[in-house]
């Protein structure tokens, strides 16, 4: 009998984007990063169990996937706010759980990890004792009262200065003192070891001195701008991969297979170091003066704020990596290929929210998720074809307006939507459906509005791209007229066609053009 430990976080995002402080928002989660890795790994070799845990990112996955059984405890997972084990004694994993969880109360405060604990046999497979415990574990929550039922304010209690909970303690912040809370407390605290962290992930990068550790920084080096891009992107399908892994993989036999756990492990780590090889890489394709600041970066999930002139690109850059990066990876190949014949690697969505500086991150992050689950639409067209990567995007020049749907329903006319997202930035391109929702094809439209002349000026006018929008919103028909009035006064104009002459699309009885989304985006894809 062997006993399999799931130890989670839950509520990432609200831990991390509790407050506007940057600089609590990266300790956030380098708190997150450390639960599932270094308390978990800490606890197992305490009780026995191999020494597992390297500061450095890299280092920790290559002894992670060499590493074997020792004292009755096997590692199986150990990545950014997640932890499965593998025990041959119950004591021993109530003790891991425990002493894991116990430091999570201490050294992160308002942090939600959990474990559960879940018994299996020679005779029962392994995946279904993973599905068993995450069910447990689900249970284990619901029945216990949230992180912040921990920090009630009472009449008595001075206020946090930054996130409202009540105050603990005084952290003096350019000489003055500031009464902070517990977790933002804690947070401060782990930002260094977050920079530590970063720095050793980007200590070869050509241009690291463009990965900002501050908003400060980002917001000072920038340049006139203060528009900041939120980029959040998640990988397409994984979550249902590792439901199903394995059928994919062919692992269904007892739980004392090897061979299923070495599996689910190299995915696991694969899937991890394509992440960061992707962010590196679309680090290296950022404009001079751009920076970025990566906040969370583990399993497929990634999170950044990026300069805004350069955010377009960046997400353009970054999904096209992630496909190469899966594509390169031997066992991400052969698993994706295996669920969706003629995949080359897995594919990412992304969702790009652009704002002011001053703007709450919280909401930024919100309509980013939004974002996100608008752009893996695409996967409802691609149900067993490959999944092309996308991403969709919105400006936020009015607080009042940060729900996507309302956003949305203000730029729909009849059945006519005035925006072309989401934007694909791979698959079959022959595919008409494919090209009119193509990235480079808004990148395009984007160049042409930018384009000059050679005395300086606007090759298209700007007096007239604005009378144009103005156009969009009194109909398809009166936009196509002015449309083509336009262009025999100015034959550039054609380029911005999108179905021969016509400003519009047809799909699925409605009407879309990328031209307002061009026009809004045309300072934030910067073009060498």
């Amino acid at each position: 009998m062997k006993y399999l430990v799931l130890l989670e976080t839950a509520g990432n995002q609200n831990f991390i984007f509790a407050t506007n402080r940057l600089r609590e928002n990266v300790g956030a989660s380098e708190l997150t990063y450390r639960s599932g890795t270094k308390w978990v790994l800490e606890a197992v070799a305490n009780h026995g169990g191999p020494k597992l845990f390297d500061p450095e990112p890299k280092k920790l996955r290559a002894n992670l996937k060499n590493s074997a059984a020792r004292g009755g405890i096997e590692v199986i997972v150990a990545t950014s706010g997640k932890a499965i084990l593998v025990c041959e004694e119950r004591a021993l994993a109530e003790q891991i759980v425990a002493e894991a969880t116990l430091r999570a109360l201490q050294e992160a405060p308002g942090l939600d990890l959990a474990g559960a604990i879940c018994e299996f046999g020679p005779t029962t497979p392994v995946h279904a004792a993973i599905r068993a415990v995450h069910d447990r574990l689900a249970q284990i929550r619901f029945a216990r009262p949230q992180p912040l039922a921990r920090f009630a304010n009472w009449p008595m209690s001075a206020p946090c200065a930054s996130s409202g909970l009540p105050a603990s303690g005084i952290e003096r912040v350019q000489g003055e003192p500031q009464l902070l809370s517990a977790p933002a407390l804690a947070k401060r605290e782990s930002s260094e070891d977050w920079q530590s962290r970063l720095r050793k992930i980007t200590a070869k990068l050509p241009n690291a001195d463009q990965v900002a550790r501050s908003l400060d920084e980002l917001e000072k080096r920038q340049g006139d701008s203060k528009w900041i891009g939120l980029v959040h992107a998640d990988g397409n399908g994984i979550g249902q991969i590792f439901l199903k892994l394995d059928k994919i993989s062919g692992y269904q036999t007892s739980a004392q297979n090897p061979d299923y756990l070495k599996t689910l492990r190299e995915f696991s780590l694969e899937l991890e170091a394509a992440t960061e090889a992707a962010f590196l890489a679309a680090c290296q394709s950022l404009p001079p003066k751009a920076l970025i600041v990566p906040l969370v970066l583990g399993g497929d999930d990634f999170t950044a704020l990026v300069s805004g002139e350069a955010a377009l690109g960046f997400v353009n850059n970054f999904l096209l990596a992630f496909e190469k990066a899966t594509s390169d990876s031997l066992i991400l190949s052969q698993i994706v290929q295996k669920d969706r014949p003629g995949a080359q690697g897995f594919s990412s969505c992304a969702g790009l929210a652009l704002f002011k500086s001053h703007f709450p991150f919280h909401q930024a992050y919100e309509l980013a998720e939004s974002l996100i689950e608008s752009a893996k639409t695409v996967k409802q067209r691609f149900e067993k074809r490959p999944i092309p990567s996308a991403f969709d995007f919105h400006l936020l020049f009015d607080g009042s307006y940060t729900n996507l749907r309302a956003i949305r329903e203000r730029i729909t006319i009849d059945k006519t939507f005035l925006w072309g997202a989401p934007y694909l930035v791979s698959g079959d391109f022959s595919d008409p459906w494919v090209a009119w929702h193509s990235a480079e094809k808004l990148r395009e439209a984007i160049g042409v509005l930018n384009r000059q002349t050679e005395e300086g000026r606007p090759n298209l006018p700007s007096s007239q791209t604005h009378d144009l929008r103005a156009a969009l919103f009194r109909g398809q028909d009166h936009a196509e007229h002015r449309f083509k009035e336009l262009i025999l006064r100015y034959p550039g104009f054609a380029q911005l066609a999108n179905d021969r002459e016509n400003l519009f699309f047809s799909e699925e009885g409605t009407f879309r053009t990328n031209f307002l989304d061009a026009l809004t985006a045309q300072t934030f894809w910067e073009q060498k």
